[in-house]
């Protein structure tokens, strides 16, 4: 079988607020022109995003369908971490090769465990998602963790759980809220390899207009070389997207 060559994605679209728009004027408008406009520049052939609304009867309709439509992603996915009253939120995924099973795994702390006092808790959730490219089995995991150790704790857990579960190559993409000195990033990056290796600068990607933090990330693990990663300086959301190539 010949390597395929492919261009992967994370962004986190904060669900299509207009950053510049929020910092300059203190006005919140949803729009998902700018962060459409980012996505069909560097189009890659996956995915994952978060921060998104998945749900047609949601106040901003199912986002991962209306990105989908407009830039040509015949496969979607969603993944619900919570829902409040704009309706269900968490993380999605858009890819050019068939999509052939979806699973939502939680990752939460239950309320009764929480710690009172700690910064706020959301329920968040992991897409395991297994895709067909050309024939070839890839398993993607898009994650959103939590704010306070222990979610970090509990979402670094499941996901080398889940990660034990495949023994197909893999791709982990999102938005981690660690930093690459913490100890949930070298427990991670001692199963997974990290793409940042292969970019030429850091990949600080938050906050967007002013990049202080690295905190989103595209892992590997298996048959999957990955030969380039870079982050665009561009303002749509609050976090910069992140894009690596790699061989699968």
């Amino acid at each position: 079988m010949s390597n395929t060559t492919l261009k992967v994605g994370t962004y986190n679209l904060q669900h299509g607020v207009l950053h510049r728009l929020r910092l300059t004027t203190g006005e919140v408008k949803v729009d998902l022109s700018e962060v459409t406009a980012v996505l069909r520049e560097h189009a890659p052939d996956i995915c994952a995003l978060n921060e998104i609304y998945g749900n047609e009867e949601s106040t901003f309709g199912n986002q991962p369908r209306v990105l989908g439509e407009a830039l040509g992603y015949p496969y979607r996915a969603f993944a619900r971490g919570i829902y409040h009253k704009y309706g269900e939120y968490g993380n999605g995924l858009l890819s050019k090769f068939p999509i052939t099973a979806a699973r939502t795994v939680p990752l939460c702390i239950k309320e009764t465990d929480r710690v009172a006092g700690a910064r706020h808790y959301e329920d968040r959730a992991l897409l395991v998602a297994n895709l067909d490219v050309h024939g070839q089995a890839l398993t993607v995991m898009v994650c959103h963790f939590g704010l306070n150790e222990d979610e970090k704790t509990i979402a670094v857990d499941t996901v080398l759980e889940e990660a034990a579960r495949t023994d197909t190559p893999l791709l982990l993409m999102g938005d981690f809220n660690i930093t690459p000195d913490t100890v949930h990033y070298r427990r991670l990056a001692a199963a997974f390899s990290d793409t940042a290796a292969h970019a030429k600068d850091g990949q600080l990607s938050f906050p967007s207009h002013a990049p202080t933090h690295k905190i989103d990330y595209i892992f590997v693990r298996g048959a999957i070389t990955p030969t380039r990663a870079f982050a665009p300086r561009v303002v749509a959301s609050d976090h910069l997207p992140l894009f690596a190539e790699v061989t699968l």
